[in-house]
């Protein structure tokens, strides 16, 4: 007897049709659109994170520096701290590696404005001036303005520390962005 032909019965026929085939590969490829448009999101948060991990770094070092040397200062005599690539010569220094070149905080004088350049690790590059600070500096991350103003007058005995730090450092300043650090310390 001849096969009863149910292989050509729609009933019992196995498999999917072309239009099922097509509305599901319509529903992959609208979910991997999705899918693909974070990754340029999620790139970008995890490069923000990094560069504001960093800036945190910075800004901690330097205040952990300028309140160690604050701690060490015998009353009277001048709270200096000093940025240099050395180890510390005396107890009222506090050091931050800075290249080959040597700058200074006096946290007793009316007003002292740094400005330095750090690379993408968070590593102080070297001291720059007001005209590089003003203009960027292509070389490093981050650049850093500190500005230390004593006003006995107005706060006894006080100094108030403000530390700018601004991303990307070769943008010019108008262009870059920057996370401030405020802190009143007595010297």
């Amino acid at each position: 007897m001849a096969p009863t032909g149910t292989h050509l019965n729609p009933k019992h026929r196995t498999g999917f049709s072309l239009v099922e085939i097509v509305l599901a590969l319509g529903i992959i490829s609208f979910a991997l659109v999705g899918i693909l448009g974070m990754f340029p999101v999620a790139l970008n948060t995890a490069k923000d994170s990094k560069a504001e991990t960093i800036i945190a770094f910075i800004g901690q070092s330097i205040m952990a520096d300028i309140s160690g040397t604050k701690q060490t200062v015998p009353v009277g005599s001048s709270a200096i701290i000093q940025m240099v690539g050395t180890p510390p010569v005396t107890n009222t220094q506090s050091l931050i590696q800075a290249g080959s070149s040597t700058v200074s905080l006096d946290l007793l004088s009316t007003t002292t404005t740094l400005y330095l350049a750090y690379d993408s690790e968070g590593t102080c590059q070297k001291a720059l001036s007001e005209s590089e600070y003003n203009a960027g500096v292509p070389d490093a991350a981050y650049i850093v303005q500190l500005v230390s103003e004593h006003s006995p007058t107005e706060f006894t005995d006080l100094t108030r520390i403000q530390m700018d730090v601004g991303f990307p450092a070769a943008a010019p300043l108008q262009f870059r962005e920057t996370r401030t650090f405020l802190r009143l310390i007595r010297p």
